[in-house]
């Protein structure tokens, strides 16, 4: 037994010893009900927000007439709650409280983990963005104000790392007789590097099947049940149950989705295991009932399960001590950023995906901002790091912190044509495991991304023997390095024969046909994963992942390409691989990030230190007046029948109106100062003094003059990315994606 698992024991024995001394009811036979209350990826989301609705969460309960959304104060008041109503109950968080808005920005994640602490959750997984503005800054904030078993068991902190005393892998619970472990795994996927020796995050992972297995085995003689608390994944998540034995649940996230019903993924000794991911952004809370019986050998094993997912939006009350915390907050940060100045107006709602699955319209805004912001051939940026959409009426910078919230700054250099191509075909492949859906948004360039995994006809002769023709009839051929041919000629386990068939015939008749450079090298890795152990399916399934690839690609130059109906009024040039262009991309990226690796090996990268949030914002305060939008055929200003004036009007007014009467409702006797931007004259609201009438004169009077200055944001442009689907061979596709994307949201 390793001296990190004697850790672990003595540790759950010294648990186990301290619950032995408090007097606890004896479960024995009779079976046992646990209601386990679930959040994730909270983001910052601790104030209501407003937001466009998806297809996915009206199916899941959300309504666009009950926004604004989210709000810890909401979340609080599920969680007491749904408290009240259960008798045995745990409430767990799958971390990423951090980052997301614009209370975090200001704060640094202070109100995150005060808001949690109120909470109490038993256990609250480490996330990935808890150390988006350090270690140092993670590590006072635990140290100030978390109260709560933080958990991470496939972190190694470093010996200097004061992270190790503040961290612990598992915690164990005494919930009414029943001792449950909690063992919490952090992702190290977004954290690229956790796997560089020598990183300034002092942190080495653990390899997280062999840790689970390891603690469970520490474990389980000492407790009933044992819950995972993960932020690495969906796909990790099911990974790690079907190679671990011993976990009874799963409480994830990282992707942002939900599981409604949640999954259920068989372990190593083929029993089911429930896989729960409620959600992100305080949208909702889950919650898992659980019915557990002994078995036969005495263990306590989950029987049956029941799952429901409480939205949260404004018919939710407020916990009142939560509402007065955050208020406080709101208060301060108004003050600190000014975030109620309406600097401009969007008509229509843009995305941050496009349903054409490549270009979408912030996608189209954000790159060509930086474009034009930096003045180069070309820019790009990750679709993921576009984090909100951009939703019809008022742009605020509250609106902007929400796409941007992660101080992303401009970063210039140069690339040739081949390492544009190299970037592209990354992106192609990268896209193909996202249904297709383009994972860059780019101005001055347009490409086809060829997300067909089916590897091309020279692999499948030298495979099979043979090609299949025009009419469907299959030609044979004898080429003595087809594979089917060579292994006949070897007897069963001959590993000499096999390894010849492989690394000689095969080898050569592949590598022999492939005309292309990237195909050579990701081919020639697969024959080496085929022949180490001959697995022929995992060697197929790596020859798959070789061929997605960027096709067509031409550098755009439009006059104005936010404003262009299509392409047609751009030039259009074909890259030239031996060319050098100036580029510009967004820091994140530019150093890696995303897994974008060939950029960060460029040397000529130039940080301009400016932020992504300036860029967009310059092109919003010069972008056409919205009374351009109300000339009549005359050439007459019609505001009266103008409907983009009287919507700006409406929501703008319901803009000042709603943040002004609820900083007055809720912001308590304890408050204190002037609040910028409110709806009243002097810049104050009190519909107690004034009458609640004039505070929404005045919030329209206040509307109408920022609508005849207001500039109109949009975005036309599109069909720069389109698709070859795996079921539409040769067909270009600027169609539905028939999966929501907002479904895979990781960063």
């Amino acid at each position: 037994m390793s001296a990190r698992i004697w850790i672990l024991l003595l540790a759950a024995v010294s648990v186990a010893g301290c619950a032995e001394q408090h007097e606890t009811p004896h479960i024995g036979s009779d079976p046992v009900r646990i209601t386990f209350l679930h959040t994730s990826d909270i983001h910052g989301r601790l104030l209501p927000y407003r937001m466009q609705v998806t297809y996915t969460d009206s199916h899941l309960g959300l309504k666009q007439e009950n926004e604004p959304f989210g709000g810890i104060a909401r979340v609080g008041h599920i969680i007491h709650r749904e408290r009240a109503r259960a008798d045995r109950v745990l409430y767990v968080d799958s971390g990423d409280v951090f980052q997301g808005a614009p209370i975090f920005n200001v704060f640094h994640g202070e109100a995150c983990f005060r808001a949690l602490s109120y909470l109490a959750p038993d256990a609250m997984a480490v996330g990935n963005h808890e150390f988006d503005t350090g270690l140092g800054n993670l590590i006072r904030q635990t140290r100030n104000w978390v109260t709560f078993p933080f958990l991470a068991a496939n972190y190694y902190f470093m010996p200097d790392n004061p992270l190790r005393e503040l961290v612990q892998p598992y915690t164990v619970v005494n919930v009414k007789g029943v001792r449950i472990a909690l063992i919490g795994l952090g992702d190290f996927s977004s954290l690229s590097s956790l796997t560089d020796i020598g990183n300034s995050l002092g942190i080495m992972p653990y390899n997280n099947e062999q840790v689970v297995n390891d603690t469970v085995a520490a474990l389980r003689p000492l407790v009933d049940l044992v819950i995972l608390v993960s932020h690495a994944g969906l796909g990790h998540d099911q990974r790690i149950i079907a190679k671990t034995r011993g976990v009874d649940l799963v409480f994830g996230g990282h992707l942002h989705i939900v599981l409604n019903p949640p999954k259920t993924e068989k372990n190593l000794d083929g029993e089911e295991v429930v896989l729960v991911h409620s959600g992100a952004f305080a949208k909702y809370v889950g919650r898992l009932d659980v019915v557990a019986k002994r078995d036969d050998t005495g263990r306590l094993r989950v029987a049956s399960h029941t799952y429901e997912l409480f939205p949260v939006d404004k018919t939710v009350p407020e916990d009142p001590k939560l509402a007065q915390l955050m208020e406080e907050y709101a208060l301060k940060l108004n003050q600190t950023i000014d975030l109620t100045s309406v600097y401009g107006y969007s008509p229509k709602l843009l995305t941050k995906y496009g349903y054409e699955g490549g270009d979408s319209a912030l996608g189209n805004l954000v790159s060509e901002a930086i474009r034009r912001y930096a003045r180069v051939d070309l820019a790009f940026t990750n679709t993921l790091g576009i984090r909100s959409n951009l939703y019809p009426g008022p742009i605020t910078l509250d609106d902007l912190f929400n796409i941007f919230p992660f101080d992303n700054t401009i970063t210039i250099m140069y690339m040739s044509g081949s390492d544009i191509r190299e970037m592209l075909n990354y992106v192609a492949r990268r896209s193909s495991g996202r249904g297709c859906v383009s994972q860059l948004q780019t101005a001055g360039v347009r490409f086809v991304m060829n997300c067909n995994p089916d590897p091309p006809a020279f692999y499948m002769e030298c495979h099979d023997c043979g090609h299949v023709d025009d009419q469907g009839g299959f030609v044979a051929t004898n080429w003595s390095g087809c594979l089917r041919n060579c292994m006949e000629t070897c007897s069963a386990g001959d590993t000499a024969c096999i390894h010849d068939c492989i690394e000689v015939g095969f080898r050569s008749c592949v590598l022999s046909r492939s005309e292309i450079p990237e195909d050579t090298l990701c081919l020639d890795t697969c024959l080496s994963v085929g022949s180490k152990e001959y697995r022929f399916d995992d060697m197929r399934q790596c020859f798959m992942d070789c061929f997605p690839r960027a096709e067509s690609v031409m550098l755009t130059d439009c006059p104005n390409a936010l404003t262009a109906d299509d392409l047609s009024q751009c030039a259009l040039q074909p890259l030239v691989e031996g060319q050098m262009y100036e580029v510009a991309t967004n820091d994140y990226i530019a150093q890696g990030g995303s897994g974008f690796y060939m950029l960060k090996s460029n040397n000529t990268q130039s940080d301009t230190g400016l932020p992504l949030r300036d860029a967009v914002l310059e092109v919003i305060m010069t972008s056409e007046s919205c009374l351009n939008y109300c000339v009549n055929r005359e050439g007459n200003q019609d505001l009266e029948r103008c409907s983009v004036y009287q919507g700006c009007i409406e929501k703008v007014g319901m803009f000042y109106e709603g943040f002004c009467d609820r900083i007055d409702k809720t912001g308590g006797a304890e408050m204190s100062g002037v609040l910028k931007g409110c709806a009243d004259v002097d810049g104050t609201c009190d519909p107690e003094a004034k009458g609640e009438e004039l505070c929404r004169m005045n919030a329209r009077f206040k509307a109408q003059e920022t609508c005849l200055n207001a500039r109109c944001v949009d975005s036309r442009v599109d069909g720069r990315i389109g698709r070859i689907l795996p079921d539409n061979l040769g067909e270009l596709e600027f169609g539905f994606v028939p999966n929501d994307p907002e479904d895979l949201d990781e960063y």
